[in-house]
């Protein structure tokens, strides 16, 4: 019988109404200070209060679990059960003032995500799934798409920088070859759009573990796929590629054929 992830769930959908208010309300705003990281990428003060309050609650709520996320790093308590939190997917978007950003929070047991919500507030979306339990948009229940031909399948990438860096610059070339259409929504989105049905792939060139975690379980509780490009079923893989799962394997070994 497949735990039941609900009372986890719960707690993150009412951590994210308030997360949300305070993330959309300084965006609105501009109101933020940008800082550089040690790997040259930028954050802001709320990225980080952000973590801040999302790491009170779950201490408060779950005091056994470990905790990991972007800004401050991992925190170790349980073995099995650890938290996953990008307070700000799409910082970059969020400073420019473009939609497209959200709060990314996962549980993993044993390193896999069994519980995850990726929260939108400018786009009025949220997406959330807990293992054996399907996934939903705004309470709707979604699916992926069913089709099944190269042809007529549409695809959307994350930051092109990475698949140059990473040496997959050939294999966007090769996908814009094959498939109907490729386009750049990236960040989360490329990969909710997958679980939905509205797109058969996302691509990420480079990841990390918080850029995934809520992404793998709500793709997979959709009927599809979340693998990294060389096919690892893990947050880990330093890469993500969503599919419908129909195509997974043809689309991932477009990418990884040289």
């Amino acid at each position: 019988m497949t735990p039941d992830y609900s009372q986890e769930l719960n707690f993150v959908r009412e951590l994210c109404d308030e997360i949300d208010q305070y993330t959309l309300s300084s965006f609105e705003k501009r109101e933020f200070n940008v800082m550089t990281k040690a790997d040259l990428t930028p954050v802001t003060e709320i990225d980080q209060e952000t973590e801040r309050r999302i790491r009170a609650a779950i201490h408060d709520r779950f005091p056994g679990d470990s905790i990991e996320g972007e800004e401050y790093g991992i925190e170790t308590h349980s073995a099995s059960r650890n938290w996953v939190i990008d307070p700000i997917d799409g910082t970059k978007n969020y400073l420019r003032g473009v939609p497209v950003w959200g709060t990314l929070i996962a549980l993993c047991v044993d390193d896999q995500p069994v519980m995850g919500v990726t929260s939108a507030p400018s786009l009025y979306r949220r997406w959330w799934a807990s293992k054996g339990a399907g996934a939903y948009l705004n309470g709707k229940q979604i699916h992926v798409s069913k089709i099944d031909e190269l042809t007529q399948a549409e695809a959307s990438i994350g930051n092109m920088t990475y698949f140059e860096s990473e040496g997959y610059r050939g294999s966007l070339d090769r996908l814009t070859d094959t498939i109907a259409r490729v386009r750049g929504v990236g960040d989360f989105w490329s990969h909710m759009l997958v679980a939905e049905g509205a797109l058969e792939c996302g691509l990420d060139a480079a990841a990390e573990p918080y850029d995934v975690a809520p992404l793998k379980i709500i793709v997979e509780e959709a009927g599809g796929t979340f693998t990294s490009f060389g096919g690892e079923d893990s947050i880990r893989g330093g890469s993500g590629i969503s599919t419908n799962g129909i195509l997974h394997e043809k689309l991932r070994q477009i990418l990884v054929t040289e």
